[in-house]
């Protein structure tokens, strides 16, 4: 078959076997999709979070790439896939100009070409209400009581009324840079950080 087995082994460290077989191109190879598993006699069925939202989600590999669109739709998201950051900007786009942006986007930051990293620095700049919306809910379902602001201006004012345990802040605020918002918050409402 033009395989190879191998075997390694250290005294009290433990032993590895491989088996490496030549599997020839898989592009086209029909990938299973995943069942949900059913609860054993007796036990309480797994939960799974409900996710409503419209994704995106990328990566390179096709495998992964399907693993992750079945998990999330299995929560619930209406999900779309793109193998790159560059279909990944023209979906954006695409979804944008109809009116049906994105509410997150899923990221593989080792992507050839436009790593993870660098395409989210240009996608996070979309959609900042919805991203803030879904970032909430998930806080939300997390038992946290959530105050959003969508300019630096709002949270000064909210500031006035509640002392937060944690303060999530963009960077790229439109009106205000992110961290000169943090450092007036702390000046001015003496919050440590």
């Amino acid at each position: 078959m033009g395989g190879n087995i191998g075997l390694h082994s250290e005294l009290g460290k433990g032993s590895t076997l491989s088996l490496k077989l030549p599997a020839g191109a898989l592009g086209q190879v029909a990938l299973v999709t995943p069942e949900k598993p059913a609860a054993a006699d007796g036990a309480e069925a797994l939960q799974i979070p409900e996710l409503p939202y419209r994704l995106l989600a990328v990566d390179d590999r096709r495998d992964i790439l399907h693993v992750v669109q079945h998990i999330l739709e299995d929560a619930g998201a209406t999900v779309s896939t793109a193998s790159g950051a560059a279909e990944a900007f023209d979906k954006v786009h695409k979804a944008q100009a109809a009116s049906s942006g994105f509410q997150a986007i899923v990221l593989d930051i080792q992507m050839p070409g436009i790593n993870g990293y660098d395409a989210a620095t240009v996608l996070r700049v979309e959609d900042h209400v919805e991203s803030a919306q879904v970032l909430v809910r998930l806080l939300e379902r997390l038992g946290r009581t959530v105050h959003s602001a969508h300019s630096a201006a709002q949270p000064m004012s909210v500031l006035e009324s509640i002392q937060p345990t944690v303060i999530l802040s963009d960077i790229g605020l439109p009106d205000e840079d992110g961290n000169s918002l943090v450092a007036r918050m702390r000046k001015h409402h003496g919050l440590k950080g």
